[in-house]
């Protein structure tokens, strides 16, 4: 008895053996009996639900196909590893400020901050915003990359502009923000004029839809980029922040002494300096401007698909927005004649009971 007591560990793994075994002769064949083989019904059950629901899933942040969140934590843990890789550097080898170690670590981590900021930020947006911000990115770096383009007809600020982008990539983001306010204005001032000018011809009014869709896109470009300029900027400044208050307690002897309480002193520094920002009004205004001139601009894309979808045989949203409104106005006419059919009805059966 003693002897059967002292081996569990056997007893169990052949207890794990049996109940397989048993799967596979009794479970298994019985599936194949049913025209099913194997686990093939499991799989046809996960298919018809992954067809039916996790399409429609990315509408919601919340609810996402199961390997969507594997990014998201990935991402956090990284971002987790790092913070603790700098408390480490920090405390461990004691940098002080002016260091050239100590500038080369605040110079990396001020880069990584706004990499933080857009990885959680993004996975909480609906799924048509993250392609919108993800969309005008890439045209705002392709737009970068074409700057020089832009300069032959604007002499005037060719040289605020220079200068001003050289700071912005060099160190100062103010810099290039202001550079950029230059850019908009010249813009508004020459181009923007030409693509809002009336078209003539026989394709005049999808020459101005298509005109006005491009200068649409360009004036949210801008306010995106200012927003995203913003956020960057005090992102550096709460990781700067964190730098050099961490040294002076350092020196003082009165910092976090675990990297938990670094964390939590890194959060809130964090969430202090977005607060200030977040409930600012200029803020408020651009943020604003920001989401009008996006829906300004996919009202107007949606015309213009609109228009190049008339040409075949399908039909579009104007389509079946007046299809539906049409339906609601018969139903709403076959309720009132149902009602005065009703009422009729009483009333011929009171005057036949006189």
């Amino acid at each position: 008895m003693s002897d059967k007591n002292n081996n569990f560990f056997t007893q169990w793994m052949q207890a794990q053996k049996d109940m397989m075994e048993f799967w596979q002769k009794n479970i298994m064949p019985a599936g194949s009996a049913m025209g099913v083989p194997g686990m093939e019904w499991m799989q046809n059950w996960w298919n018809n639900m992954a067809t039916a629901y996790m399409p429609n899933g990315g509408q919601f942040p919340f609810f996402k196909a199961p390997q969507d969140f594997g990014q998201p934590l990935k991402n956090s843990m990284n971002w987790s590893y790092q913070l603790y890789d700098l408390w480490q550097k920090l405390y461990m080898e004691k940098l002080e400020p002016g260091q050239e170690a100590w500038k080369d670590l605040l110079e990396q981590y001020q880069n990584k901050s706004m990499t933080f900021v857009q990885n959680n930020m993004m996975d909480f947006l609906p799924k048509e915003m993250q392609e919108t911000i993800t969309h005008a990115q890439s045209l705002f770096d392709a737009s970068t990359k074409a700057l020089s383009d832009f300069f032959g007809p604007w002499v005037d600020a060719f040289v605020p502009m220079g200068k001003g982008i050289m700071q912005g990539s060099m160190k100062d983001p103010e810099a290039f923000l202001k550079a950029f306010n230059v850019w908009k204005t010249t813009y508004r001032e020459t181009f923007g004029k030409l693509l809002n000018m009336p078209m003539m011809g026989i394709s005049q009014e999808t020459q101005e839809m298509q005109l006005q869709y491009l200068d649409r896109m360009i004036t949210f470009i801008t306010y995106y980029v200012e927003l995203m300029v913003q956020i960057s900027d005090v992102a550096k400044e709460s990781m700067t922040q964190v730098f050099e208050e961490t040294a002076e307690s350092i020196k003082t002897g009165k910092g976090p002494k675990t990297y938990e309480e670094f964390y939590d002193f890194w959060k809130n520094t964090l969430s202090s300096v977005f607060d200030n920002l977040f409930y600012s009004d200029e803020f408020s205004k651009l943020l604003a401007e920001t989401v009008n001139a996006g829906m300004d601009m996919k009202i107007l894309r949606n015309k213009n698909v609109e228009a190049y979808l008339k040409e075949w045989p399908i039909p579009v949203k104007s389509d079946m927005d007046s299809l539906y409104k049409k339906v609601h106005d018969l139903q709403k006419d076959v309720r009132d004649l149902q009602k005065m059919l009703a009422d009729s009805e009483k009333t011929a059966a009171k005057d036949d009971s006189k």
